[in-house]
Order: structure tokens, then sequence, then C-alpha cells
């Protein structure tokens, strides 16, 4: 079966019409979180250029909604168009890559061992406690 495309997975909701084109790499991430809108905005005032944010409950990338729940999702395209998923602590890593200057330095630094080990287990800690912090988040059951 052949790979799928970024394109594939970028049909605006609801509309019918073909696939929306995607320029820039995606953030999906819980629009129903607090503490993650709280962090994207904080994420799009530091790098603002080269990138898109999309709630998981619109577009799902190709992702299945335990996928999308547990971490934010940072979706791109090789060269050959085929979709690249990185998740939690990798996600927050090509974001960094993606900003360039020193910025991408300390992205690829995120990923070498064992600086990464210590990034997973943080980005892991962080997640699972979401609802503790800032702008929390609602459980799943009681959300509006």
């Amino acid at each position: 079966m052949p790979a799928k495309r970024f394109a594939d997975f970028c049909a605006l909701p609801g509309t019918g019409a073909g696939p929306m084109r995607r320029t820039n790499p995606v953030l999906v991430y819980d629009g129903q979180c607090g503490f993650c809108r709280k962090s994207l905005r904080l994420a799009h005032r530091w790098f603002p250029a080269g990138w898109d944010a999309v709630p998981s409950a619109t577009e799902s990338f190709g992702l299945n909604p335990t996928q999308l729940a547990d971490s934010v999702w940072w979706v791109e395209t090789d060269p050959a168009g085929t979709l690249r998923h990185y998740r939690g602590h990798r996600a927050v890593a090509a974001l960094l890559r993606n900003a360039g200057g020193h910025w991408e330095l300390i992205g690829r630094l995120l990923l070498v061992p064992p600086m990464s080990w210590c990034v997973e287990l943080a980005y892991r800690l962080v997640a699972h406690n979401r609802s503790r912090l800032p702008g929390g988040c609602q459980p799943a059951e009681t959300q509006q």
C-alpha cells in the first residue's frame, strides 16, 4: 500500500472540498486543554512563522484518537510528500528545529541521548499532569 501523503489528510472538515494544500508543517494539539492553548500562544509568540497549529478535534492527519489525546504531534512531509509524524518531546524538538538559528541547534540537542531521555521524561510528566498546571485541562467526560 502506498504511503499516505500530507494532502490526503488536509481536506477542510465538513466542506466536501478537495485536499487543502499545506505548505507549512503542522503542530496538532489538544484544543480542549487550557494549558496546551497557553503553551501554543507562547510558541506562536516566540516562533511566529513557518508552521501552523491545528486542534486535534479538527483534523487527525492519520492519527487515531488515542494518539491525539496522548501527546502533541508535529506533522510534516519529506521531499517526496510522505507524512512524517513526531510525538511529544520529538514534536517540540521539531518545532525548535523549524524555527532556525540557535533554536535549531537546541532542537537537535534535545534528541541526543542522554539529553533526549531527560526531555522525554519531562514531557511525559508535564503531559500526564497538565490538568494541575496553569490553564489546566478538564477531564474528557466533563468538557463542554
